[in-house]
């Protein structure tokens, strides 16, 4: 016999629906007499309703339970309104820069060579020294041009010693031809002394003249030894920079018609005051560069500077080894305080502006001409 316990849930609550099913059943057998009772009847009816309800629903709640609870019923989306941008016009069309490389150099630069022969005695200045012009760089033993001098002028005093006793005798000799003639003007005297005194004056006159001559002679032979006694001394020609000095005191240079010519000279000097930039751009972009364009320079040693600068020269020719014309530009403005930045030698890329306006043409009128 099986236990209550062991019957399926399901089951059970059949076979007690069925069993109330069953007492509401009618009778009819019962005697006709027998009072009915109408509300048991109700209840009955509206228990049977609900349970049935409740099995055909049991599926259903089942379903739910194992799918979980239900997911939140979705909100339409509502558009945010749109954001009016700015619209942008696009960028203009940029001209590609120029750029070309170069080196610093100095407008000039000079090996100073001796003009004459002899020892070095001394010399006044260092490498890297600043000098102005005239200055002394160094002096050569010049005792035999001193020399030289005292005797040239000691021969000018002789010649113009000479020259004053020529117009001494000039004036004796004039006196008695004035009274000489004064006589032959009244009728008296004779001819020949008039000739004769004539003569004395006019050969007078020939001596000063010589006397003048030879004078004038030995004061150039004066300037001549002030001259050579000058070489001697060696001044800068220009305000410079001495960036090499190979002489030195005791050296011994060759006397010549070219003087103490040296491979290496005295010293070289290069322009204190001005420093130029001399950059090869190729020849497809020369055609947009001009005298007067504006520029920037950037030197290897000082990548972080920018140093302001114009275009003053263009060479007239080419290159036709590297396809490239040389372009010279010039630090304008307060970029000469970056003048000592700038050696001679030093590595240095240009990139060049867009071409001047006529007004800057106008006020910058730069120096077209190329000069090496």
């Amino acid at each position: 016999m099986t236990q209550a316990s062991d019957i399926p849930t399901g089951s059970r609550s059949a076979t007690s629906l069925e069993a109330r099913l069953r007492s509401l059943a009618i009778d009819r057998d019962a005697p006709q007499g027998a009072p009915v009772r109408r509300s048991g009847w109700l209840w009955a009816g509206l228990v049977l309703c609900c349970g049935g309800a409740a099995v055909l629903a049991l599926p259903e709640l089942r379903q739910t339970l194992s799918a979980g609870p239900a997911a939140p019923a979705e909100t339409p989306a509502v558009a945010a309104p749109a954001l009016a941008l700015p619209v942008q016009a696009p960028p203009a069309a940029t001209v590609p820069a120029i750029v070309g490389s170069g080196r610093v150099v100095a407008p000039r630069s000079v090996i100073v060579q001796p003009a004459v022969g002899g020892t070095v005695l001394s010399v006044a200045v260092q490498p890297g020294a600043r000098v102005r012009q005239g200055q002394v760089l160094l002096r050569l033993d010049d005792a035999s041009a001193q020399l030289s001098l005292r005797l040239a002028q000691a021969a000018a005093r002789q010649a113009r010693a000479e020259e004053a006793l020529a117009r001494a005798k000039l004036s004796a000799a004039q006196g008695p031809l004035t009274r000489y003639e004064a006589l032959a003007a009244r009728g008296a005297g004779t001819q020949a002394d008039l000739e004769d005194a004539r003569a004395e004056v006019a050969e007078m006159q020939r001596a000063l003249e010589v006397a003048q001559r030879e004078a004038d002679s030995a004061d150039l032979e004066v300037d001549q030894a002030r001259d050579t006694l000058a070489r001697y001394t060696v001044r800068a020609p220009f305000d410079a920079i001495v960036t090499a000095l190979p002489a030195a005191p005791g050296m011994v240079l060759p006397a010549g018609s070219s003087g103490g010519a040296l491979d290496d000279g005295l010293m070289t000097l290069v322009d204190a005051r001005h420093r130029f930039v001399d950059v090869d751009v190729a020849e497809r972009s020369i055609a947009g560069i001009s005298p007067g364009m504006t520029a920037h320079l950037s030197l290897d040693a000082l990548p972080e500077r920018s140093i302001a600068a114009r275009v003053t020269a263009i060479a007239p020719i080419a290159s036709p080894e590297k396809g490239t014309v040389t372009v010279r530009v010039e630090p304008v403005g307060d970029a000469g305080t970056d003048m000592p930045l700038l050696r001679p030698g030093m590595t240095a890329r240009v990139s060049f502006d867009a071409a001047p306006t006529a007004s800057d043409l106008e006020s910058s009128a730069p120096d077209t001409t190329w000069s090496n």
